[in-house]
């Protein structure tokens, strides 16, 4: 059985004891407003954070220790069950944080890049300078966003940048 207390305590260390609850009703996390009690929600604030939360809740490297977990967004089309979760929730969205355009570490961040900017992060991020960039990318325009971030925030974000083709209700 896991040692939620324990992981409590750890969870709080790596992203502030304010963004872990213990017992939080999923209904405060979804458009429906239905679900039970999570052992424990956590809210990270950027993709560090939510890197050494999930190598957490994995049991630090020891399977044994791992516990259930489930990653939401902002809980939209969700269905929670009235029973809970027993395990850990990591929500990707933080109330009241708000994307920055141009960022890439922050889970509600976004940014308009070339072909060869975005090429140039995906052999950053994958080690591998031996990508080619295929024929059917080139002269376009990406958009990268966080996880997190709310819909209507990145189409304000990719209609300011003069971008068409993403058009939100």
């Amino acid at each position: 059985m896991a040692d939620f207390e324990k992981l409590y305590e750890e969870l709080s260390q790596i992203v502030g004891e304010e963004h872990v609850k213990r017992n939080e009703l999923l209904s405060k996390h979804t458009t429906f407003r239905i679900g039970g009690p999570a052992k424990l929600f956590v809210t990270p604030s950027d993709i560090y954070e939510l890197e050494a939360v999930l190598f957490c809740v994995r049991g630090n490297g020891d399977r044994e220790k791992a516990v259930r977990y489930f990653v939401m967004g902002n809980g939209s089309n969700l269905l929670a069950g009235d029973a809970g979760f027993d395990g850990v929730i990591i929500s990707t969205h933080r109330k009241g944080q708000k994307g920055r355009p141009g960022g890439l570490s922050g889970l509600e961040d976004y940014g308009v890049y070339s072909e060869e900017e975005i090429f140039d992060l995906w052999r950053r991020f994958l080690g591998q300078a031996e990508l080619s960039l295929p024929e059917e990318v080139r002269g376009k325009r990406f958009v990268l966003s966080g996880s997190g971030i709310l819909l209507s925030a990145l189409a304000n974000g990719i209609a300011e940048a003069g971008l068409a083709g993403f058009e939100f209700a």
